[in-house]
């Protein structure tokens, strides 16, 4: 399904600070990446999100000039991770989002997704467009963000044999 957030609309609520809070009791922070992390976001990506992390994120970690990843971390590993936090030039803005299985069910995914919103919101972005499974549990917290439902498209593959 197709789902749509309109910045314009969009507002950091007051029980994602309050989830925030929560974590950063835990002792998990929501930050951007940095040199320090490095380490531990490809330990957690190369783990668990392999595709996503030769794909997107290593290549953009070896640039000069690296598009900020946002974190969930931990004094000695990453929980979790959303990236990209900047704007295309159309205004539009786009993610990957993980959290590890050891941290999930925390709400560490609605935190990362509500702060991404609002970084990108700062930096001019007008809407985001992204796809996910009907029956995946994560529309759950991109409901819960503001994404409105824009559509669904039925996947039904088929071969003719013989």
């Amino acid at each position: 399904m197709r789902l749509r957030l309109r910045f314009d609309s969009f507002s950091l609520r007051q029980e994602t600070r309050d989830a925030r809070t929560h974590l950063q009791e835990e002792g998990i922070e929501v930050m951007y990446c940095d040199a320090s992390h490095r380490a531990a976001f490809a330990e957690l990506a190369e783990t668990h999100f392999d595709s996503w992390w030769y794909l997107l994120f290593r290549p953009n970690l070896a640039s000069p000039r690296p598009r900020p990843v946002l974190i969930a971390a931990t004094r000695d590993s990453v929980a979790g991770f959303i990236g990209f936090a900047d704007v295309n030039e159309n205004g539009s803005a786009d993610f990957v989002l993980g959290v590890s299985p050891d941290y999930r069910r925390r709400g560490i995914a609605g935190v990362l997704v509500n702060v991404w919103a609002s970084e990108v919101k700062a930096k001019g972005a007008v809407e985001s467009q992204i796809d996910t499974g009907v029956n995946n549990p994560a529309q759950q917290i991109y409901f819960g963000a503001g994404y409105e439902k824009l559509g669904q498209f039925p996947v039904h593959m088929t071969k003719t044999l013989g």
